[in-house]
């Protein structure tokens, strides 16, 4: 696979309009939602970030927990919503249904709810309908009202579903206005110029396993490469080539072998030397499955520190997208490290 500097991967990145980020549910996902959203805004981009009904992830990291599918402005440039994919039905059916009237009674019936809930493929292909509109909003002077749509999308499992939908109803209804709204937003998913799939990892065996089979679906069946991965959570390689021998040494020696025994009335160094073992096996660790993601990967990887913390907030995040999703600071990077190599 070829490989480009950061600075471009990010800059195609914002250059797209419908991202989905993607992932096996507690890789951070939502982490690296709202970090790319930081990031596009500082782009000068209009951000739309979006989560779907599953998650309330989003809306609460913006103290906005009761999210509908209104957009709302949390800064100059970014605007959060929920998809709900039961609203969109509702209206729908109101659109189509023109006595307020009889659209009412039926949107509260009984058989709608269980129809909106049993319906196989009906919260999905509402979910996309919602993007799909999104998408195609225009402000008065007929440029896009968003610059960049953001999904933070469903569990790996259900996003499959997700993207499989449009295909499935073509194939089974094959004519008529519903097959033709279908098809346009088929169209737009499969636009590489507009549409991208980015996928978020992390670097552990189940995570990457099943990164591994969505990467093959997304390119052999959907059609639709996965365009960037986001491998979060990597140990920062700390030691030289020489310190790591030295650890190497370390690793394999019992506590009781003279390496340990020359410290052992030296509480604080064990404690140190614990410590850089254990940050020397992760990072060891880490490169292994990152090995093992590249070499299957359908588009450049884009590594995200390990944050030693347990709960993220906005300000965190913020230093994310500074750090990690800025393309002019990773240019700056790229030049720096073609300095030292």
């Amino acid at each position: 696979m070829p490989t480009i500097n950061d600075a471009k991967e990010l800059t195609e990145l914002f250059e797209r309009r419908l991202v989905f980020v993607m992932g096996k549910g507690g890789v951070g996902k939502t982490t690296l939602a709202v970090s790319m959203a930081f990031a596009a805004e500082a782009a000068g981009k209009r951000v739309l970030l979006a989560e779907t009904e599953d998650s309330q992830s989003v809306g609460r990291l913006f103290g906005e927990p009761g999210l509908t599918e209104t957009p709302i402005s949390v800064s100059k440039r970014i605007w959060i919503a929920r998809i709900n994919p039961k609203a969109e039905l509702e209206a729908y059916t109101r659109f189509h249904i023109k006595s307020g009237f009889i659209a009412r009674r039926v949107t509260r019936s009984r058989l709608f709810d269980y129809l909106s809930e049993a319906t196989p493929g009906l919260r999905e292909i509402m979910t996309l309908a919602r993007t799909w509109r999104w998408e195609e909003e225009r402000q008065k002077n007929g440029s896009p009202l968003y610059d960049m749509i953001i999904v933070d999308a469903p569990a790996t499992g259900h996003a499959l579903s997700l993207l499989r939908l449009p295909k499935m109803l073509i194939d089974m209804i094959r004519v008529g206005p519903i097959v033709s709204q279908i098809r346009g937003l088929q169209k737009l998913l499969k636009d590489d110029t507009k549409t991208w799939l980015t996928l978020v990892c992390l670097p552990e065996e189940l995570p990457v396993k099943e990164s591994l089979e969505l990467i093959n679906i997304a390119r052999d069946e959907l059609e639709i490469p996965v365009q960037r991965i986001f491998l979060n959570a990597i140990y920062p390689p700390l030691f030289s080539s020489e310190e790591a021998e030295h650890l190497k040494a370390l690793m394999s020696e019992e506590e009781s072998g003279p390496l340990f025994s020359a410290v052992r009335d030296k509480k604080g160094l064990r404690k140190v030397l614990h410590a850089a073992r254990h940050q020397y096996s992760r990072r060891r660790i880490n490169t292994q499955y990152s090995a093992q993601l590249r070499a299957e990967a359908t588009g450049p990887i884009i590594e995200i520190p390990y944050y030693f913390k347990n709960d993220l907030n906005l300000e965190d995040l913020r230093r994310i997208a500074s750090n990690c999703l800025d393309p002019e600071k990773r240019s700056q990077d790229d030049v720096h490290a073609g300095k030292h190599r």
